[in-house]
């Protein structure tokens, strides 16, 4: 079952998604959650399901934030972030896990630039894992161009993606 988040107090069809993993592993079918949200309160989330009982305990709730976070996949392309290549970025916020209080992401913006964005995201150790930036355009590209580079615990890219569908 795939699910963009899970929120406290989520609706029907979330409390559907949970229900329908839930039954499928019942009936001997195996099954998951996956969630793709950027939720750092996810392991309380976890935890209050399972409590309550609205997640079945033998269904695992996958993330892929958590996912890229405790994994790093192999073949870094051996280039640097776009972020780092020039502009001079400003810090403007930083947001902490819930379950161990350690970094989850930093957002910076661009001044002058109303529409850059990048949000590095870090793993338990401090390393980046994923760094989803919106950059503006130059002369090459005029408009505005919204990547995502997974990151190896070394620094470099290990892969690139031109948006968070693909």
């Amino acid at each position: 079952m795939v699910t963009w988040s899970i929120q406290e107090g989520f609706g029907g069809m979330t409390a559907m998604c949970l229900k329908r993993a839930g039954l499928f592993h019942e009936r001997g079918i195996p099954s998951a959650v996956v969630t793709f949200d950027a939720n750092p309160d996810l392991a309380t989330i976890r935890t209050k399901l399972l409590e309550s009982g609205r997640l079945h305990p033998d269904v695992p709730l996958l993330n892929l934030h958590d996912f890229y976070a405790e994994h790093s996949p192999a073949r870094p392309q051996g280039q640097t972030p776009r972020r780092a290549r020039g502009s001079e970025w400003v810090e403007s916020a930083r947001t902490l896990r819930s379950r161990d209080g350690s970094l989850f992401y930093v957002d910076y913006r661009l001044p002058g630039h109303e529409a850059a964005a990048v949000r590095e995201y870090h793993r338990s150790d401090g390393t980046i894992y994923l760094i989803d930036s919106t950059l503006p355009g130059d002369g090459d590209a005029p408009a505005d161009s919204r990547t995502l580079e997974l990151v190896a615990p070394d620094g470099n890219v290990i892969t690139t993606l031109g948006s968070p569908g693909k």
